[in-house]
């Protein structure tokens, strides 16, 4: 329970200082594999499991008014779940995806919810 909350926080702290702090490319997922490593207890695993998936978003980049993936919910929630499950490199890049596909459905739709607030 408190891995998963540090994980979350951690994750949240990095997505913020992306947006907030200016861009420091705190917000890899070379960056993000081996911190979130280092909460659950094998910063190797995550070394290794952000450089996996740090080549598959080497390149993306949103143009115009396209929304990419959300990097840093994929990068983290997949490597928090291979390293408790035990998981294969091959399984947490099947995970990585669709969750920073899903994350991104979610960035999208925040913003569509706020304006019937506004």
């Amino acid at each position: 329970m408190l891995q998963g909350f540090l994980v979350a926080l951690v994750s949240a702290l990095i997505y913020l200082e992306s947006r907030l702090g200016g861009q420091h490319m705190l917000d890899r997922p070379i960056i993000i594999g081996p911190i979130v490593g280092l909460v659950m207890g094998d910063p190797m695993k995550g070394l290794v499991i952000g450089g996996e998936l740090e080549l598959v978003w080497m390149g993306l980049n949103g143009i115009g008014t396209t929304t990419p993936p959300n990097v840093v919910v994929g990068a983290a929630l997949a490597t928090a779940l291979s390293i408790s499950t035990g998981a294969s490199y091959e399984t947490t890049l099947a995970l990585a995806v669709p969750i920073a596909v899903v994350a991104q459905l979610c960035d999208i739709a925040a913003p569509i919810v706020n304006t019937f607030f506004a």
